[in-house]
Formats: C-alpha cells, structure tokens, sequence
C-alpha cells in the first residue's frame, strides 16, 4: 500500500490476522501483527492541519522542520511484538536506530522492553534547536553517538550504554526502580572527558575516573546511598590531579564525603 500527500510519502505492507471482527474489538491483544514499512517520509506539518493547536507546542513546531523518514519491519501481537530493524531520522544529522521486543504495547501499567540494540546519533546543531546551552551553562559536543541496550517497565529499568562524543567517552550500567521506593544501583565510567569544552571553563582538563553508587528511599529528599569513585586523572589550573580516591555517604538526603589520600595529599604534578 502507498500512501501520499503533498509533504509526506509513505510505502508500507501491513497484515492483521484475527478470526473476528469481535476478537479484534474485544480482544486486540491477540491479534496478529505483520508490519513492513521499508520507506516512509513524514512531514509534521501535516498534522498540525488536522489538530492546529499542537503547532502551540515549541518541541513539535521544531519537531517540524524536518521530515522524519525511515523505516520499519515488525512482527507479533500486541501482547508480544518483535522490532526486527527500526531507523528513524531527523532531517541529515540525528538518527535512532534499534531492535528488540516490546510487550504489553496496549497497557502502560504493564509496558515491558527489551531493547539488545540501540543507537542514537546527532549533533549539536540538532540538539540546541531544541535544548538551551545558557540555561544548563554547558556547551554540547559537536557530535554525540549512544550505543547499548535498555530493558525492563517503567518502573523497573536496566540499562548498558556508551556515549562517545567528540568531547570526551562515558559509560553506564545500572538499574533504576521506582515502585513503592525508590532504588537504584549504577557504574558510571569516565574516560578522557574535555570538562573545559563542556563547562565553557579554561580552569578544567580532561577527566577520567569510575564511580559505583547505590541506593534506596521513600522519595529522593530521604534517600540513603554509598558512593565510592576513583579519579585516576583530572586536570584543575596548573594541576594534574591522579589516583583520587572519594568514598561518601548520604543518609535522608544529607551527604557526607572522604577522599583517600585528601586532595592536598593526592598525587599532583
């Protein structure tokens, strides 16, 4: 089936399997779900003719801009549906990218992922339109690329990524849950970070270190969590700061740090 308008084209096979008009009313979730877009080209602002007051919307007036092309090849039942290859780009410069299951798509309550796959590609000329510098106070890197894989609900998720940057790398692996409590548990990695580029600050240099935190509370203002890092590298001024060692507490929201060796005493050239 193709599909076309004056701004956007889309070219797609989609199949429904279901014994029943009923079964599909009453039972949507196990109807069977063959999707096959190898190409389509969207324009926002053909939506924005049916329902003019999203165009108020600042995100979706930029969203807008561009097209969104790409393509998409699905399978399964609204129960449990597979996501063989999705891309999905911004104008010439963003792109997401992924592949994995969803489960439950029909109720949020009960929305699960398994994403093994994921990509997700821009740069800074992208993201600004989008996100002011001046009220973060940081500059953005001219171009970011995160890779990994995430799964789990809402309110149970796990996740493996790596940022690269022309600034600088990090990684992160951790679990966040937010159910009754909160609780979480993360490694976060470090490497070669230009802080001077980020922060618009010459006083900074390139930082490394590893960091292990965990933690667990009612709500984040009584949250209790241990944090251990080392700094194997950071310039500040004329220093060169190595092999830091910062250990911390935090017990209903107050937070209580110790380094080994103290700052003063820490390697310095």
């Amino acid at each position: 089936l193709d599909r076309s308008s004056a701004a956007s084209d889309v070219y797609k096979r989609q199949h429904l399997d279901y014994n029943s008009i009923s079964q599909l009313i009453n039972n949507p979730e196990t109807t069977e779900v063959d999707i096959n877009f190898p190409s389509f080209n969207l324009s926002l602002k053909e939506l924005f003719k049916f329902q003019p007051e999203l165009k108020t919307n600042s995100y979706l007036s930029t969203l807008s801009d561009k097209k969104l092309t790409g393509n998409i090849t699905a399978s399964g039942t609204m129960t449990s549906i597979n996501i063989s290859d999705l891309n999905v780009f911004w104008g010439n410069t963003s792109r997401i990218s992924a592949s994995g299951q969803l489960q439950n798509i029909n109720n949020p309550k009960t929305l699960a992922f398994d994403i093994p796959k994921l990509s997700v590609k821009t740069k800074r000329s992208d993201l600004i339109q989008f996100i002011n510098e001046s009220d973060l106070g940081i500059n953005f890197p001219k171009t970011l690329a995160l890779q990994g894989n995430i799964n789990g609900t809402l309110n149970d998720l796990s996740a493996k990524t790596t940022l690269t940057t022309t600034q600088g790398s990090a990684t992160f692996d951790g679990n966040l849950k937010n159910t009754n409590t909160i609780a979480y548990d993360a490694s976060i990695t470090i490497e070669d970070y230009n802080l001077n580029e980020l922060l618009n600050n010459p006083q900074f240099g390139p930082l490394s270190l590893e960091l292990k935190s965990q933690g667990s509370g009612k709500t984040l203002n009584t949250l209790d969590a241990s944090l251990d890092a080392t700094v194997s590298k950071f310039h500040l001024n004329d220093y060169n700061i190595k092999d830091l060692n910062i250990s911390g507490t935090i017990k209903n929201g107050s937070c209580l740090l110790y380094t080994s060796p103290s700052p003063r005493d820490a390697t310095l050239s």
